[in-house]
């Protein structure tokens, strides 16, 4: 989207006091034009809802350049036909429901995987209120926080897995409680993640030290003040909603930040002034916690508090809703478009009985359901995960099988773990070109991280080995690279160096001093 730098709005009142005490205008000329306010009108090009994205994007050229820039021509990241699909669906669900559920404020971010903006909502009514909801308030999150609490757990050695135990805990004189005071015993975590049982997430960032929670939370992009305290694991301390969308597609896109942005390129006349540079991407996890993270993710949308954002495709998400019922968030991603979504009021007052698995979920999945065909080409290339161009799909039950001009069968779906090199796929042994296979929990852990996950199999030759891939990266390189798998003999110079640089970094098995022997049997699996 092109637009002009302009000024900035500024309130009436203030203008027209400061006029009469600097002797510019009478008080009558004041109270006259207090009687006959201005009325806002929206550039022509942009409806009157994409002008919060304007206003952010004009503060983004000021802080490259000052006020004083000058004529100047920008191509931002804006998506008109997105934008316009958000504007409806939340005017249509709040003119639904707002009255009934007290809900009478809206936001919404659309956000690529690099960080780009390409819609925005900042409220119902621009022309009512220039305060942007998405980026300028401040509110608790609530269950929304969930997801450092987890990861900094994932990141010290737990697991979806791993057993806690479902009771009423006390920290000091804080006694959390779950929603609707229900307690289940022994539970894993992806059950305690996708219920958003908050006992757990209270003994999980008292297990990992809230300081390292709220480490997670900054490393990832959150910028607002989060104070050491228990309950900001609960999402007692207050964030904006662009904060905690970047803070997923970062999470999404294994990133270690992402940083979100509205301006492309600037020029001034025929000069080209600013191009952004894209940074180079810094891994935040290794695959198997990234795995691990997008299963808990997609667990709260297939079986728990999220399940009104389902599609026909795979969705990752988190709920959350703050005390009361005055703050109600969805965030969560498809291959390709990350969308946060905030409902509340500006006063504050709580909403009947609205949680983020209700209405933001119920926005989410309208706006990315009609989204995501003006989307769809980058989607799928953002996913990675399609199959050479000379090849005929056939599709079955949940997984395809294709054949190349060769007649070799290229086979995709979730794959059954033998150990990490060799698994089971369509009733077919794959084995991995140039991996050998560790079994116990090297293989349960890779099984772990094929949870949901597809991966695409082409045979190097008939009844050989196959590549593999997973989210667009080569498997053997992954499984090499981390330790827990080893070149075999039939790996490549690529292979190779993956290993060497695994025993360097004393990843998986390497990090036991683990010295490697010829022939090598791989451990078999329990």
């Amino acid at each position: 989207m092109p637009m002009r730098h302009g000024g900035t709005f500024t309130k009436a009142a203030l203008v027209l006091n400061a006029m009469v005490e600097n002797g510019a205008i009478s008080q009558k000329q004041a109270e006259a034009a207090r009687q006959r306010p201005a009325v806002l009108h929206a550039h022509h090009e942009t409806s009157p809802g994409s002008n919060y994205f304007v206003d952010t994007a004009t503060t983004e050229v000021k802080s490259r350049f000052g006020s004083n820039t000058g004529d100047l021509t920008i191509q931002t990241t804006f998506d008109s036909q997105l934008q316009q699909i958000a504007e409806r669906i939340i005017a249509k669900r709040l003119d639904k429901v707002g009255i009934a559920k007290n809900v009478h404020q809206a936001a919404l971010i659309a956000m690529a995987p690099d960080g780009a903006i390409l819609a925005m909502v900042g409220g119902r009514d621009y022309k009512e209120s220039q305060f942007n909801r998405a980026t300028q308030a401040h509110r608790q999150p609530g269950s929304l926080f969930k997801l450092f609490d987890y990861l900094a757990a994932l990141r010290r050695g737990l697991t979806p897995e791993t057993v806690v135990v479902d009771q009423p805990v006390q920290v000091g004189n804080w006694e959390p409680e779950n929603y609707g005071d229900r307690y289940h015993g022994p539970v894993t975590l992806r059950t305690a993640f996708a219920h958003s049982l908050n006992s757990v997430a209270v003994q999980i960032a008292e297990a990992v030290s809230v300081k390292a929670v709220i480490d997670t939370a900054k490393k990832l992009g959150v910028q607002s003040d989060l104070p050491v305290v228990p309950s900001v694991a609960l999402g007692s301390a207050e964030v904006t909603l662009l904060e905690m969308t970047r803070a997923f597609t970062a999470v999404a896109t294994n990133a270690a930040k992402v940083e979100s942005y509205t301006v492309r390129v600037i020029a001034r006349g025929d000069e080209l002034i600013y191009t952004r540079a894209s940074p180079p991407a810094e891994q935040a996890d290794d695959p198997i916690i990234h795995s691990e993270m997008i299963d808990l993710l997609a667990s709260t949308v297939q079986e728990g508090t999220g399940k009104a954002a389902r599609l026909d495709r795979p969705v990752a998400g988190k709920t959350g809703t703050s005390q009361n019922y005055r703050d109600a968030w969805f965030v969560g991603f498809t291959p390709g478009l990350i969308v946060g979504v905030w409902v509340g009021n500006d006063d504050n007052s709580p909403m009947s009985r609205v949680t983020g698995g209700s209405l933001p979920a119920e926005i989410w999945h309208d706006f990315v359901r009609d989204a995501e065909p003006v989307r769809r080409p980058e989607a799928l290339s953002a996913s990675a995960l399609s199959a050479p161009s000379n090849v005929s799909v056939v599709s079955g039950p949940g997984q395809e099988e294709v054949s190349d001009a060769d007649g070799l069968h290229i086979v995709r779906g979730v794959p059954t773990v033998r150990n990490t090199g060799t698994f089971e796929l369509q009733g077919q042994v794959i084995r991995l070109v140039g991996v050998e296979g560790l079994g116990g929990h090297y293989a349960r852990s890779l099984g772990r991280a094929f949870r949901r996950r597809e991966v695409t199999c082409t045979p190097i030759r008939a009844n050989g080995p196959y590549e593999c891939r997973i989210g667009g990266q080569d498997l053997s390189e992954l499984i090499i690279l981390n330790g827990i798998g080893l070149s075999s003999s039939d790996a490549g110079p690529e292979l190779k160096e993956a290993e060497e640089s695994a025993r360097e970094a004393r990843r998986g098995m390497w990090r036991h001093g683990f010295v490697r022997s010829w022939p090598f049997r791989p451990w078999a699996a329990d």
